[in-house]
């Protein structure tokens, strides 16, 4: 969660995103723009760091490259 404000308990702000996305009142799917086996850690971070304008969600997941899970 990004965007959090100098003046604003970062956990204040977690929480809400996270009440905001159970209430489906925020839809982070159309967000994610990338997936990525979490062995490709590097690849994600390089992306996010050297193509910023490329990626808005990069989701590392886990399992999925060990156990053959989409």
């Amino acid at each position: 969660v990004a965007g959090i404000l100098p003046d604003e308990p970062r956990s204040h702000t977690v929480a809400r995103a996270l009440s905001l996305m159970a209430s489906g009142d925020v839809h982070v799917a159309p967000m994610i723009t990338h997936r990525l086996p979490h062995t490709d850690a590097k690849a994600a971070f390089d992306l996010l760091w050297d193509r910023p304008g490329d990626a808005l969600g990069v989701l590392l997941e886990w399992g999925a490259a060990e156990d053959g899970a989409p």
